[in-house]
């Protein structure tokens, strides 16, 4: 994912709560949200205490 499609999944999800980064097998979705659950806090944000939640939905 590019830098500005993350940005705008960040706008996203700060206006609507929510926002769609992957739709499609569901094995891959797993490891999309594995991903997601592993990054950790952003050391950019002191207030960051860790990583979003992600969910899957079928």
């Amino acid at each position: 994912m590019t830098v500005e499609k993350a940005f705008l999944h960040a706008v996203q999800v700060d206006q609507e709560k929510r926002t769609v980064v992957f739709s499609g097998e569901f094995e891959h979705a797993e490891h999309v949200q594995e991903r997601i659950l592993t990054y950790g806090a952003d050391p950019r944000m002191s207030n960051s205490k860790g990583s979003m939640s992600a969910t899957l939905e079928k």
